[in-house]
């Protein structure tokens, strides 16, 4: 993208003219402004068809919650494989240095996140639950859109390792320690806390008969 791309180059791709592409933009340059400008907005309001589908299921599970939130989030994360602007959001991750760049990614993350806590917020309240301090909501949305994208990605090179399934089970494991009941005043740190004992208690098992 960013180490031989050429007005020839996108024309071609294109199937245009480069006098084509020149009534548009003055250079490549100028291009790759719009297309981060472009991916800021692309996220749709709504999910796919059979996304939203998966997660209509998660919010009107009474009592098997588990098996619709891994098939929900199965989808989500092959809606993010499928999706061509994957590439191209990767793509200007290796730009993050470039302050212009960073801008323009961190105006379309946010935004997708701001739009996409919605449904999970409810589904907390309505499961009485809410997010564990001291992590915030908007925290918690952005590691979630994180571990899509990386996992999208590191699936496509190498299926075998990363299956779409590890999503949904990394997903839930990560509302089982970040959010809490909401009678339940425990914070990350003191859920942690137990991770202190770890050593003494692996000391004492192999003492055991």
């Amino acid at each position: 993208m960013f180490g031989g791309l050429t007005v020839a180059r996108v024309s071609k791709a294109a199937g245009v003219t480069r006098a084509t592409f020149s009534s548009y933009w003055p250079s490549a340059a100028d291009y790759l402004d719009d297309l981060l400008d472009h991916l800021a907005d692309l996220d749709p309001d709504t999910y796919a068809d059979d996304v939203a589908h998966a997660i209509r299921a998660v919010e009107s599970a009474a009592h098997d919650l588990t098996t619709p939130f891994l098939h929900a989030c199965d989808a989500q994360l092959r809606s993010v494989i499928a999706d061509p602007a994957l590439r191209v959001r990767l793509g200007f991750l290796s730009k993050m240095d470039d302050p212009a760049v960073a801008e323009r990614l961190r105006r379309r993350y946010r935004s997708l996140e701001e739009r996409q806590w919605t449904g999970p917020e409810r589904m907390l309240r309505s499961w009485g639950r809410e997010v564990r301090p001291p992590i915030e909501p908007h925290q918690l949305a952005a590691v979630h859109t994180m571990l899509q994208e990386c996992l999208a990605a590191r699936h496509v090179v190498d299926p075998e390792a990363v299956p779409v399934e590890l999503y949904g089970y990394l997903s839930l494991v990560l509302l089982l320690l970040l959010t809490r009941r909401v009678d339940d005043t425990r914070t990350v740190d003191d859920m942690l806390g137990v991770a202190d004992t770890w050593p003494t208690m692996g000391l004492m098992l192999p003492a055991a008969p």
